[in-house]
């Protein structure tokens, strides 16, 4: 496929030279791709800006059409954008024919937003009549992550266009093939031009462009919290809101009276799930005291199934140099403040590849930066505790709050302990789950604001009071 930018409804290249998209299972360069220069950011802006009043006022039941119509491209190209996309992320194809469908009903789930009355309040006072109504906010910036470039852009846009909202869709450069399809695919649905705009850049400079202009309205960013907080004060200067979700370190709190053959299972799973490179993945694991030893030891049988060559327990690469640099520093941390259980090496590959085994250390308390930071990588951590206020204290005692999972069989202890986890998401006797319908997204360092849902359509509307008299 012909890499290009979709800007004002065309196919455009950018104006910065091309940068070289890498296979994360052998480091061969994929192809290149257009890099956005300040000037292409402009114009895509400009062409959202234009766009924006045929948007916003085109009838909600002709906007329902486009969606759909969206939506069903999607699905006739499902195999073609998991072709593209699996391998620029480094995983199997078949992994993402399913996400392809699933952002496609994601689409049309969204679509019932666009003819929803979903919040006008209408009163009267007097001879005067009092009506609250939402509008959209104008120009959105999308800055999706490189670890979910599809289903994350239709997270962030669908909302955002369902709302009245135009776009301007800054794709990972990791993994940019996606994302321009998906905009493509708008074009050719039929969007007006400039509703749904895409572009790719190398380093901070487009970034940078989209966020600081005075044009866009909103950033929704998915990204580390470092990347997040410059931007936040960048948005800051400008009274520009944001969302954002910027990562978590999920703890599974086993208690005592837990099913342990089930919470070993899922805790491990989630753990090195993607190899440990999605924001909700399992990185420490509770365990009380008197079953500590029974849970290493499962854990450390469980993951020792893990091979490159395992289809049923797969190892993949790891995605980038970056990654692979900073894994093996926490690895390297672990070794001296605990003790290793599992894994703990590279594994080398004939044709290259950044591969390294699932690991496990168990630690005596929570002071090692392996418990505390995100590490994005196939790292865990297991961490005895006595008491279940040791728990929740060990559990929230992170900066992060996106997921947690509590396991025991005493519902009463449960949902005492769930009211207290600081957690956008629990799972409780259970793990990864997910639906469009709910939120997602959490406390502290791990954002502002919620994705998925009836709740990922607030932050792109405005709400407007409105008095009429005689």
């Amino acid at each position: 496929m012909k890499q290009h930018f979709i800007i004002d409804g065309k196919k455009t290249q950018g104006r910065n030279g091309t940068f070289d998209v890498i296979s994360p299972r052998d480091q061969s360069i994929l192809h290149s791709m257009p890099n956005a220069s300040e000037a292409d950011v402009l114009d895509a802006v400009e062409a959202a800006q234009r766009a924006f009043p045929l948007w916003r006022n085109m009838g909600g039941v002709e906007r329902q059409k486009l969606f759909l119509a969206w939506a069903d491209l999607i699905d006739a190209n499902r195999d073609m954008i998991a072709a593209e996309v699996s391998v620029e992320m480094g995983v199997l194809k078949d992994d993402v024919v399913g996400t392809a469908g699933y952002i496609a009903d994601m689409i049309r789930y969204y679509s019932g937003f666009i003819v929803t009355n979903y919040g006008d309040v209408l009163s009267f006072e007097d001879d005067h009549m009092n009506v609250v109504v939402n509008e959209p906010l104008g120009v959105i910036a999308a800055m999706p992550p490189w670890n979910s470039p599809i289903e994350s852009t239709i997270q962030k846009c669908a909302p955002a266009l369902a709302a009245g909202n135009t776009v301007v869709l800054r794709v990972p450069e990791e993994a940019p093939s996606g994302g321009l399809i998906l905009a493509q695919l708008a074009v050719e649905a039929g969007f007006p031009a400039g509703v749904l705009n895409a572009l790719a850049g190398m380093g901070p400079e487009s970034g940078e462009a989209l966020v600081g202009h005075q044009k866009v309205r909103l950033v929704s960013f998915t990204g580390s919290a470092p990347t997040g907080r410059i931007i936040a004060r960048t948005c800051a200067e400008q009274m520009k809101p944001v969302v954002m979700e910027l990562g978590g370190k999920s703890p599974v709190i086993i208690f005592d009276d837990a099913r342990i053959a089930d919470a070993i299972e899922s805790s491990v799973s989630s753990a090195f799930c993607f190899q440990g490179q999605i924001c909700c993945a399992t990185t420490r694991v509770l365990v009380h005291e008197s079953i500590l030893d029974e849970v290493v030891k499962g854990i450390a049988e469980r993951v020792e199934r893990y091979d490159v060559d395992n289809e049923a327990f797969p190892i993949g690469p790891l995605f980038n140099d970056k990654v692979f640099h900073t894994v093996e520093k926490f690895v390297a941390q672990g070794k001296k403040d605990g003790t290793l259980v599992a894994g703990g090496g590279v594994i080398e590959r004939e044709g290259g590849g950044r591969y390294h085994q699932p690991t496990v250390f168990l630690f005596k308390d929570d002071s090692s930066v392996v418990c505390k930071e995100e590490i994005f990588g196939p790292v865990l951590a297991i961490i005895p505790f006595s008491s279940d206020e040791e728990a929740i204290t060990i559990a929230n005692n992170v900066d992060y709050g996106l997921a947690a999972t509590v396991y025991s069989e005493n519902r009463q202890r449960i949902f005492k302990t769930i009211r207290q986890l600081e957690s956008g998401t629990v799972w409780a006797n259970c793990n990864f789950k997910f639906n469009m319908h709910m939120p997602w997204g959490g406390p502290k360092s791990t954002g502002i604001g919620r994705e998925f849902g009836k709740y990922a359509m607030k932050p792109y509307l405005q709400e407007k009071n409105i008095w009429i008299g005689n």
